[in-house]
């Protein structure tokens, strides 16, 4: 499992730049049980912004399913180059609360 530490919207130009589809881009800066970093990346903007505004009331521990974010990375996007490789969210601990 994921916990989420906190989120991020990549432009497309920064997409683009780092080796992803040229859209914008969900993101949520994440780490795993052994204290990995990761980001999980979705599209889905209107989620994430329902994700924060949870967060901002006191929601805590939300369960959310890899399909909203279905791709991950090491690390933070700070990090990546366009030869970062996406890998399955589901390959890096499935859910993330």
């Amino acid at each position: 499992m994921l916990t989420v530490k906190s989120s991020t919207k990549i432009s497309p130009s920064v997409s683009l730049a780092v080796g992803l589809p040229a859209v914008s881009h969900a993101a949520l800066l994440c780490i795993d049980p052994d204290g990995s970093a990761f980001t999980v990346l979705g599209t889905d903007l209107e989620f994430q912004a329902f994700l924060e505004k949870a967060t901002a009331l006191g929601f805590q521990h939300l369960t959310v399913e890899p399909a909203r974010f279905p791709l991950c990375r090491a690390g933070w996007p700070d990090d990546w180059t366009a030869s970062t490789p996406s890998v399955p969210t589901s390959l890096v601990g499935g859910h993330h609360d």
